[in-house]
């Protein structure tokens, strides 16, 4: 089910869960999508705070598209004017909540008991409001930027390395050449990885480093260059990384206009690879684009795929 999850401030978070999902799998894509920890957030549903996260929304009577509110930990609902208790001070002043144009304020109210109002129809229209908005500016850039959406695809070059073929992944935005172990074993360099280098390489996730091979020609063109590689056990499917030490070493430019790479020290031009030339996990496609479908009201809202 699509459900709609609105702070008091305004700030609304469409999320996607199974019809059995328990509360705590909404407070989850919420604390993702806000990058703040689940243990921070409270949901209310219907004024009620007190829903244990081990409770199922159909179980709670949650609908698709109903509206939950998230309280975030030091952050205070807003309290309107008439509605301070007795024994306190009035704010020095109201804050309104942002909104686009023409609709009205979604605020949550703070009961006598403690309990939290959902603000009912105006998060809601605030929620449709914003979807609306996003609709607009997808269809902005649909129209101004469609390349935006093309499919964008790695830079690999065709290598050698003891004679064995290897498609390289062209990376300026890593430090050191690298190589995974099962390309180290089909070229024969895991003899001379030296174990005394091994350690963690840390980056979008981290993966353990076997070692180094201090120094082993690589073949690009009719030309060979000394290389030295990290090797790496990792899962990844990339054989061959030619990092910033390689590319910097030998003075090259990476020329996206002439579609090359461009080696200094020996006047080198290498086209990179076409997409027919390139391993299936070097295609890296448009998908996260997700596809839309019309929930109600002719809003357009993203469709996500469990």
């Amino acid at each position: 089910m699509h459900l709609i999850c609105a702070t008091p401030d305004g700030r609304v978070v469409p999320t996607y869960v199974p019809d059995t999902a328990t509360f705590a799998k909404v407070k989850e894509n919420v604390a993702e999508a806000m990058h703040i920890p689940a243990s921070k957030i409270t949901l209310a549903y219907k004024g009620d705070n007190q829903i244990p996260d081990d409770v199922k929304l159909v179980d709670q009577g949650v609908a698709n598209e109903d509206m939950i509110l998230v309280l975030v930990e030091g952050q205070h609902a807003l309290q309107p004017a008439g509605q301070v208790q007795a024994g306190q001070a009035a704010p020095a002043q109201q804050a309104a909540t942002p909104m686009p144009a023409g609709g009205p304020p979604a605020q949550a109210i703070r009961t006598a008991d403690g309990q939290f109002k959902i603000p009912g129809e105006a998060a809601r229209e605030l929620a449709r409001q914003r979807m609306q908005m996003i609709q607009q500016n997808f269809e902005q850039a649909m129209e101004e930027s469609p390349e935006a959406f093309a499919s964008v695809y790695m830079l690999y070059i065709d290598v050698e390395i003891n004679g064995h073929p290897v498609k390289a992944f062209v990376d300026s935005g890593a430090q050191t050449t690298v190589m995974s172990r099962e390309c180290a074993e089909r070229t024969g360099l895991i003899q001379l990885c030296d174990p005394r280098f091994a350690g963690i390489a840390q980056g979008v996730g981290t993966a353990r480093i076997l070692g180094r091979v201090h120094l082993a020609p690589m073949k690009i063109g009719e030309q060979f260059y000394n290389c030295s590689y990290s090797i790496m056990d990792s899962a990844q499917k990339v054989e061959l990384l030619i990092g910033l030490d390689m590319l910097k070493k030998h003075h090259c430019n990476i020329n996206l206009e002439s579609d090359q790479l461009e080696i200094g020290t020996t006047g080198q031009k290498i086209k990179f690879l076409g997409e027919s030339d390139l391993p299936e996990h070097a295609k890296l496609s448009a998908a996260a684009v997700h596809s839309l479908r019309i929930i109600s009201n002719h809003i357009l809202m993203p469709a996500f795929d469990i």
